[in-house]
């Protein structure tokens, strides 16, 4: 009873256990946001945890999160808040418009000397503005010739300027004159000389003249700009008469560019950037002309001014803002970060100006390690919307051990000015991390079957190629010994595939056609793997080879072993026949290249190779052929033909006078007897005639081919007496020469005798009868 109270608090006991392997947590994900790694093989009993790692993801209170700027740029330019759902960033911007126009008495503008120049002999403000009266005697002092004031004012922005763009410039200053022209109103010499008077002409120099002009320069009044300048050129012409008069007119401006670089200057070198220093200066130039010379200025006055500016808020580059919460850690040995993932939405209160600022952007950082992804502002809408639809993959940014840490930051890329905020609003933020904890796996075995042959230790195969190979894994539990099913086995390396599992046999194979691998050492690894079981995987080679063949050489239908010799003769016709075939199926291989080296490809036919040769192309003796033989996947094969080539046996026939004598015969003959000598020299086979062959009466001369024979014509009287020996030689390259001799035996030509005696015919051994 009490075995089994303990076997049954076992059982409970292994349940628990097992239950815990599959308790997964799965927090709140956006349904736009779904993890892709969740249904991967993996290779030890684990437990997934799914994640949503951060807190207050929709902003409904300042809870969790915290406001950080960057270390460059000026972060003065931006704000942070959390209001209606949202975390904000603001991009500050300004424009104002300011006038500066006070009426010159208002006691703001001081009287300076213009360097060392005296002043004319009044240079004052009253309420008409700035005043200057000059009556210049050449008799009583020829020093006071150039005199000037300058009136100065400082100006102070109230504001640092450096954190502004300078948008709009105008500046209208106006200002009137008088001069005596012709003092005695008669056209001669006489108040201010000009161009065009009537001063002698070694008495002018540049004439009389006055400048009047705006400067803009610092508190200081070191680096002074000439933003505007008139300068008289024909006040005072006599023409004009007693007096010369310019009306309320404005004083030439240099433009805006001048304005705002003068200004730019003066803040740069004021402390506090926001004070410069406006003067106004009149010059009055009279030039010695003759002793009684005398210049009256009746009056000049700067009467009014405006100088209208109009700034917007500067935004420096590399200036920075984000978002931030720090969450917990994942700690533990065992515990593999498997996936992580981004998502949240934005808007932005106006559109981004994209050509003042196009690479300024959303940027995220874990841990202070920043994503390769970005969004551009210029991208931005609106409306609300979702940000990397599906989720950015930031799994490579998550570390164990510390505390996760996500900043979501607004980074300003370049300097550019800005007339109003711009808000861009973040929501729904979520960051949904997976992991696996990781349990022991059971250990495993792995074997290996190549053709049913057991490589699991020496792991190598050599095989022909287009032959078949098994591939043949069992994988099993090396605590138990029992086969593993439903497990995933791979093979990869030069050939990717799946192995199948063989339930009956507990084992997994496949069987596939080395053709598959091409010819070499091929490296594959079978790798096999199942849930919570020890992942196993062997490496082995297999070495394809090509396939043996055979190469079988025929010669006129007569098969020749390699290295043999075969005979011929001149002019025959060879031919030449291959079988080139796969030594184990002996199966004819067709597409191969068969060549006679040196001479030409053979003729691929109907289950053979063929080529024709002609002895006349070989040399006499013995000729060394090589046929080749090749074709891919499959060992080549060359082969070693020895032709033998004879001289073609021939006929000799030799006929005297039309009658066929044969050799050592003996013709009788007669002195002075004509002898026609007639010779046939034929090939032995083809009984054809043997043309161009050089045939030889030895010691006499050479015979003449006349059509199918050999001729020549000889008088007996060339010959001794008695017996006489001809030799006749006849030969041809490439052909057996003959040598044929006769003999003539040279006869005394045969005589008749006839006596008559007293005309009377007596004959041999006759008696006469005679009277005395």
């Amino acid at each position: 009873m009490r075995q089994l109270k303990k076997l049954y608090c076992l059982i409970i006991l292994f349940i628990i256990v097992s239950a815990s392997f599959l308790i997964t947590t799965f927090p709140r994900v956006p349904s736009s946001l779904k993890l892709t790694n969740q249904n991967n093989l993996h290779n030890s009993g684990q437990t997934l945890h799914t994640e949503q790692w951060l807190k207050n993801n929709n902003f409904s209170t300042q809870d969790e999160w915290f406001l950080t700027k960057g270390d460059q740029g000026d972060n003065s330019t931006v704000n942070g808040t959390i209001s209606g759902g949202s975390a904000n960033f603001i991009v500050l911007g300004d424009n104002q418009t300011v006038e500066i126009s006070n009426p010159l008495d208002d006691g703001t503008w001081q009287k300076y000397r213009n360097d060392l120049f005296l002043y004319p002999d009044i240079s004052t403000i009253n309420s008409e503005g700035i005043y200057v009266t000059h009556d210049y005697d050449e008799s009583v002092n020829q020093s006071r010739n150039y005199h000037s004031a300058h009136w100065r004012k400082n100006v102070s922005m109230g504001l640092d300027m450096s954190k502004y763009d300078i948008t709009y410039a105008f500046l209208n200053v106006t200002f009137n004159a008088s001069v005596v022209a012709d003092e005695n109103n008669n056209g001669a010499d006489g108040g201010l000389e000009v161009l065009g008077d009537a001063t002698a002409a070694n008495q002018f120099g540049i004439g009389d003249f006055i400048n009047i002009y705006v400067l803009i320069s610092d508190i200081d009044f070191e680096n002074p700009y000439t933003v505007a300048l008139n300068k008289t050129t024909d006040l005072g012409e006599d023409s004009a008469g007693a007096n010369d008069n310019i009306t309320d007119s404005p004083i030439y401006s240099y433009g805006e560019d001048v304005i705002i670089t003068a200004l730019n200057s003066a803040f740069e070198k004021d402390p506090t950037h926001s004070n410069f220093t406006l003067t106004f200066g009149i010059d009055v130039y009279c030039e010695d002309n003759w002793g009684g010379d005398r210049d009256i200025f009746n009056y000049i006055y700067i009467k009014d001014y405006n100088l209208t500016l109009t700034y917007e808020k500067k935004t420096e580059e590399f200036t920075s803002i984000s978002w931030n919460q720090e969450g917990n850690n994942i700690t533990g040995s065992n515990v593999q970060i498997s996936e992580a993932k981004l998502i949240f939405n934005a808007k932005i209160s106006q559109l981004w100006p994209t050509a003042l600022s196009p690479f300024s952007e959303i940027r995220i950082l874990i841990n202070d390690n920043l994503h390769s992804e970005t969004v551009r502002l210029s991208a931005l809408n609106t409306t609300n919307d979702l940000i990397w639809p599906g989720g950015i993959d930031v799994t490579n940014l998550i570390l164990k051990d510390v505390n996760i840490t996500l900043a979501i930051q607004v980074f300003i890329a370049d300097t550019f000015s800005l007339g109003k905020n711009i808000t861009i609003s973040i929501d729904d933020v979520f960051l949904n991390i997976s992991y696996y904890e990781t349990f022991p796996d059971y250990t495993t075995d792995i074997d290996l079957f190549l053709n049913n042959l057991n490589k699991t230790q020496e792991k190598v195969i050599q095989i022909p190629i287009n032959k078949i190979l098994n591939v043949t894994i069992k994988y099993t539990n090396q605590s138990t010994g029992l086969h593993i099913p439903n497990a995933t086995v791979q093979l990869g390396g030069d050939f990717i595939a799946s192995l199948s599992e063989n339930s009956t046999l507990k084992q997994y194979s496949i069987i596939f056609n080395t053709s598959q691998l091409t010819i070499g050492i091929k490296s594959l690894i079978v790798e096999a793997k199942k849930n919570n079981y020890e992942t196993q995987s062997i490496t082995f080679f297999v070495t394809v080879v090509e396939r043996a063949t055979e190469l079988l050489i025929f010669v006129d239908n007569n098969q020749i072993d390699d290295g043999k010799t075969f005979y011929s003769g001149i002019n025959e016709i060879l031919n030449v026949t291959a079988n080139f075939r796969d030594n184990s199926t002996k199966k004819f291989l067709i597409g191969a290249n068969l060549e006679l080296l040196s001479m030409n490809n053979l003729t691929e036919t109907a289950n053979y190779y063929n080529i024709t040769i002609n002895t006349n192309e070989l040399d006499q003796g013995i000729n060394v052929l090589l046929i080749y033989a090749q074709l891919e996947n499959y060992t080549s094969q060359t082969f070693q033909l020895f032709i033998e080539l004879n001289e073609r046996d021939t006929e000799f026939e030799l006929y005297i006078n039309n009658l066929q004598h044969f050799e050592s015969d003996t013709l009788n003959v007669v002195i002075n007897e004509i002898l026609n000598i007639t010779v046939f020299f034929q090939d032995n086979v083809t009984q054809q005639h043997l043309s161009g062959a050089n045939v030889e009466l030895l010691g006499v001369n050479n015979l003449t081919e006349i059509g199918n024979q050999y001729n020549i014509t000889m008088n007996s009287i060339n010959l001794k007496q008695g017996i006489n020996v001809l030799i006749i030689n006849a030969q041809l390259e490439n052909y057996t020469s003959q040598t044929f001799q006769f003999f003539i035996k040279l006869n005394e030509r045969d005589t008749e005798f006839e006596l008559y005696i007293n005309n009377l015919q007596h004959f041999e051994s006759d008696t006469l009868n005679v009277v005395i």
